[in-house]
């Protein structure tokens, strides 16, 4: 989502970037409106709950660090965001009457948010361990139809989830930031139905599964190096039983460019299936506003105006400018891609 002004001289990063218990090697700053940044909290110095809990209070959901910090802040980063293995899947009926939450419009919206996400987080983990975990298909899918349920039923939930998403690039939030995206996309074409949200919502979710047989990051810079995960997504989830031929069809898709030039199969513009054109869309969006080695994230305004002009190609041209009158918080509805 196009991102509000940022004093020169520093970056954004998400409060929820932040570990408690941990030191700092950056400063933190706040800024409020247009004023000028404020130093929060030293470089040298704690970050603990209460500091959280304080940010919190005052609705603060993003601090700026200075843009010399950036190496330190990215040295962070990569310290604290080691994932821990993934525990014992929980039942089904558990995750569900957590997601149900989701649901509830008592809830405060960020709690529902975070609901979304953090169970994002803990069905991904166990899809790229192993993908045949009895119940996981089902409770991905129950995720995708709370997922799309907020978004129908919450105008603002959108920007929300966006403000709590990871900037950096890691495997499991980008493919959970990716479905998001894709869902928002699909009901602004008019896709209200939640079986159908909730089918495009699984399948973005596990758009990237093959990176898990690749055994290595994506190379900075080189987005089709690892050319041959498209096919290896697919064949994962053949030999873990998933037998959703959506599922299978993005895996292998989502790669596929508009004007013939993508891969593995070099489809062309129509033939592509119109949900991999949308986690297309959704996936370099997501892509090129997160920091990885060796790439600066572009702001929200700078990857639309990329991939309406330089990458225009790539991308089915309907879907592309509903993607753009989305997060520019335009209605879009007339103009439903084909």
């Amino acid at each position: 989502m196009p991102d509000a002004a940022v004093k020169t001289g520093f970056f954004r990063i998400p409060l929820d970037q932040l570990k408690a218990d941990t030191i700092l090697g950056f400063d933190l700053y706040i800024q409020h409106g247009s004023q000028e940044p404020v130093l929060f909290r030293a470089r040298r110095l704690s970050f603990t709950e209460e500091h959280r809990a304080r940010l919190e209070r005052s609705g603060s959901e993003a601090l700026l660090v200075p843009e010399a910090q950036r190496p330190d802040y990215e040295a962070y980063v990569q310290e604290h965001s080691a994932a821990p293995a993934a525990p014992p899947l929980r039942p089904r009926e558990e995750i569900q009457k957590e997601l149900a939450a989701v649901t509830d419009p008592k809830r405060p919206l960020r709690r529902r948010c975070r609901i979304v996400l953090d169970t994002s987080r803990e069905l991904l983990q166990h899809a790229f361990i192993d993908p045949s975990v009895p119940g996981l298909p089902e409770s991905m899918h129950d995720l995708a139809k709370s997922t799309g349920h907020l978004l129908l039923a919450e105008r603002d939930a959108l920007r929300r989830l966006v403000s709590m998403f990871r900037l950096d690039y890691e495997t499991i939030s980008h493919s959970t930031n990716t479905a998001v995206y894709t869902v928002a996309l699909a009901r602004a074409g008019g896709i209200e139905d939640p079986v159908q949200l909730a089918a495009i919502g699984r399948a973005a979710l596990v758009h990237d599964i093959g990176m898990a047989a690749a055994g290595e990051e994506r190379p900075p810079g080189a987005p089709d190096a690892l050319r041959d995960h498209p096919e290896a997504g697919a064949r994962i989830l053949e030999e873990a039983g998933w037998n959703d031929g959506l599922c299978l069809e993005v895996c292998r898709a989502h790669h596929e460019r508009y004007d013939g030039s993508g891969y593995p199969r070099g489809l062309k513009g129509g033939i592509i299936h119109p949900v991999a054109r949308m986690v297309a869309i959704a996936d370099t969006y997501d892509e090129l506003t997160s920091a990885r080695p060796g790439w600066v994230p572009l702001t929200g305004f700078q990857a639309l105006w990329k991939m309406s002009r330089e990458m225009s190609g790539r991308f089915d041209p309907g879907y592309l400018e509903l993607f753009i009158r989305m997060l520019l918080g335009e209605e879009g509805r007339a103009h439903r891609p084909r």
